[in-house]
C-alpha cells in the first residue's frame, strides 16, 4: 500500500502539468501513489497524463466525464486515495525532490500533527521564479492545546494559503468541510485545527505556481461582489472572509458548548 497519496486536480494545465508530475514522481519517498483528475479538459492535457499513467504503474488518470468544478475535483480526489497521508498538487506547481520523505517521516513521529506544511514553500511567477512576498502563512499551533485556540491562531494568520498543500493525514481531512464558501482552502485549514496540531517543517517543500496574477487589492474587489463581502465603511473583507468562516466552525457539532464558549474570544 502507498504510504501518501498525491492528488492534482487538473483542467487545460498542458502548459506546466509535465513538470508537475515529473516533480510528482521523482519524490525521494517512492511508496506513493499520484492520482490525477482531469475535469474535462479541452487542450491536451489528458495526453500529457496518460504518458506517464502508462509507464508508471503508481500513476493513475481518472477523466471526468464532465467538468464537476473545480471544488468538487479537488474533493473526489480525497476519496480515491487509498493511502494514511494526502497531499494535493496544483496542476501547475512543482515538488520538491525529498518534500514527501520529510513530511511523512515527521507526521510518523508527532501522532499529535493532523498536517505538515513546508514552513519555505513559495510562491512562484509564470517564468518560475519566486514571487515577492508570497510564502506560506506562519500557522504553526505547537503548544497551543485547546482546539478552538488553534482555530483562531489559524484563521487570525493565514495570509497566502500555500499552506493548503501540506500533507494530511487523510482520514482526518476526509471529515473537514468541502463547503462551497469563498476561501473554502481556509475554512480546511481552520476546522484541521480541531483535530490536532498543524506544523510547519523545514524544508522548502513545493513552489506553486501564480498563473492568474492577481493583487490582494483585486481580490478584495473580487470578494466584495459576494453578499457577505459587501463594502463596509472600516470593515476589512478580509476579516469579514474570518467572521464568515468562524460563522461555519461555531455550527460544528464536532465542537463542544464548552470550548466554544471558554475560546469564543481567542476566535475574534
Amino acid at each position: 500500500m502507498a504510504l501518501v497519496t498525491i492528488g492534482i486536480p487538473v483542467y487545460n494545465e498542458s502548459t506546466y502539468l509535465d513538470e508537475t508530475i515529473k516533480s510528482a514522481v521523482s519524490q525521494s519517498l517512492s511508496d506513493i501513489e499520484i492520482i490525477i483528475s482531469d475535469n474535462a479538459s479541452t487542450d491536451n492535457s489528458v495526453e500529457i497524463a496518460k504518458k506517464y499513467s502508462k509507464n508508471d504503474p503508481r500513476v493513475r488518470l481518472i477523466q471526468q466525464s464532465e467538468n464537476i468544478g473545480c471544488h468538487n475535483n479537488f474533493e473526489f480526489l480525497v476519496h480515491q486515495a487509498s493511502s494514511p497521508y494526502f497531499v494535493w498538487l496544483g496542476g501547475h506547481d512543482v515538488l520538491e525532490d525529498d518534500y514527501l520523505e520529510h513530511a511523512f517521516y515527521f507526521l510518523e513521529k508527532h501522532q499529535e500533527a493532523v498536517m505538515a506544511y513546508p514552513k519555505d514553500a513559495c510562491a512562484i511567477g509564470k517564468d518560475g521564479c519566486p514571487v515577492n512576498g508570497a510564502k506560506c502563512s506562519n500557522i504553526d499551533t505547537e503548544g497551543i492545546e485547546w482546539p478552538l485556540k488553534r482555530v483562531g491562531h489559524i484563521a487570525k494568520n493565514l495570509t497566502y494559503c500555500i499552506n493548503i498543500h501540506g500533507v494530511f493525514r487523510t482520514d482526518i481531512l476526509r471529515k473537514l468541510p468541502f463547503e462551497k464558501v469563498i476561501g473554502p482552502d481556509n475554512l480546511i485549514l481552520g476546522m484541521a485545527g480541531i483535530f490536532g496540531h498543524i506544523i510547519g517543517i523545514d524544508t522548502i517543500g513545493l513552489r506553486v505556481r501564480q498563473v492568474h496574477n492577481e493583487t490582494r487589492s483585486e481580490q478584495k474587489r473580487r470578494w466584495e461582489l459576494f453578499g457577505i463581502f459587501e463594502s463596509e465603511k472600516g470593515k476589512d473583507p478580509f476579516k469579514k472572509l474570518i467572521d464568515y468562516h468562524l460563522y461555519h466552525i461555531n455550527k460544528s457539532t464536532r465542537i463542544g458548548l464548552i470550548d466554544k464558549i471558554l475560546h469564543y474570544n481567542s476566535l475574534r
